[in-house]
């Protein structure tokens, strides 16, 4: 029996409607609930029927019993099973989610495909320069548990990972209070590596940037757009979390305009 997933919607109002829904895929250590205090709103506002997944073991998504398991094959399929039944979206995924939809396109065609500040493995990542040696007792600590949360479990180092510095201490607090663990099997896969067959998608893709994130670098995602014939955005004075961070209106912007110019 399929686990029951968690899936947030927000209904535009009377008016124009958009062509395609929208599907948000959250990241690693978050849920749905990262797109709901803005980006759903937002789009929705502009006629989009907008709807966000927990993917399994996150958020109020069953199988967070089996979340330490969970493989990224998983979270892939979580995302063609909603995306299935809502026919024809776009899909909007985040970091870790962009990891997951950017494998799955390769035998699966939605009608487009945003990679929000997408998960990189490239040696010029900004975390394996900058933020591993800062917190490698975090990783090892992570590697030898089992347990990923412990790399984000800390108020001060999860602020650095995802928001500006110009973000209120109060509203910081509020979005790092709700991350939750993470699968170790995942983290393992994204650590080792997955092999990926970039001829294979079709999809229209676009590839989103931020000056700021602490993870991943705008020149590895320029790589990346280039490796998937994909556009490239890059989006200033903005950190990791686009979709939480202090300018988010400048991403969902981006993110707009891309889509009204392809009349989706």
């Amino acid at each position: 029996m399929a686990l029951r997933l968690e899936v947030l919607e927000s209904v535009p109002e009377a008016g124009e409607r958009r062509p395609h829904p929208l599907l948000f895929v959250h990241g690693a250590w978050h849920g749905a609930w990262c797109w709901q205090p803005h980006f759903m709103p937002w789009f929705s506002a502009r006629g989009y029927h907008c709807h966000a997944v927990s993917l399994r073991g996150h958020g109020e998504s069953e199988g967070a019993e089996r979340l330490r398991s969970t493989r990224i094959r998983d979270f892939m399929s979580d995302i063609r099973r909603v995306g299935d039944e809502l026919g024809s979206p776009v899909v909007i995924a985040h970091s870790l989610g962009a990891l997951a939809l950017r494998l799955l396109l390769e035998d699966w065609r939605p009608a487009a495909a945003i990679l929000l500040c997408p998960y990189m493995r490239e040696a010029n990542s900004r975390w394996l320069k900058e933020l591993l040696p800062r917190h490698v007792g975090r990783v090892l600590g992570a590697l030898m548990t089992g347990n990923p949360y412990l790399l984000v479990c800390n108020h001060a180092v999860a602020r650095q990972l995802f928001f500006s510095k110009d973000m209120s201490e109060e509203q910081a607090s509020q979005w790092t209070a709700r991350l939750q663990n993470e699968s170790f099997f995942t983290f393992m896969e994204m650590l080792r590596g997955l092999s990926s067959r970039p001829e294979r998608v079709t999809t229209p893709m676009l590839v989103v940037s931020a000056e700021h994130d602490a993870l991943f670098a705008p020149e590895s995602h320029e790589v990346l757009a280039r490796r998937y014939r994909a556009d490239f955005r890059f989006l200033p004075d903005l950190a990791h979390d686009a979709m939480l961070d202090t300018r988010w209106e400048v991403a969902a912007r981006c993110v707009f305009d891309w889509l009204d110019q392809r009349g989706l």
